[in-house]
């Protein structure tokens, strides 16, 4: 899932998440890291659907070079800001056809 490119719109300026780096950079991650296809794809045993992807504190921090605790409040930041959705380890970008 990591194919392809992201388009970026100006007016994500005027949006809250960009005032927080942290914030941006795990909110930018999780866009990446989404299905983009409209196809669902098998990922250690989840479906995962267009807009979602599998994840874990510990390795989304690795990953991101961010302490587990930093992730895991901006996740929450982003689920209280309707931004994504959290199901066990799967997050859900809402609204990918708009971001995307």
């Amino acid at each position: 899932m990591t194919d392809g490119w992201v388009k970026l719109h100006r007016n994500i300026a005027d949006n809250p998440v960009f005032h927080d780096a942290h914030l941006f950079k795990i909110f930018t991650w999780c866009v990446i890291r989404a299905n983009a296809s409209n196809q669902t794809k098998e990922v250690y045993g989840s479906k995962v659907k267009k807009g979602e992807f599998v994840t874990g504190k510990l390795s989304a921090s690795a990953e991101l070079h961010m302490k587990p605790s930093t992730v895991y409040d901006r996740l929450k930041k982003l689920e209280a800001m309707k931004a994504t959705t959290n199901v066990g380890c799967e997050e859900t970008i809402d609204h990918m056809g708009k971001k995307q």
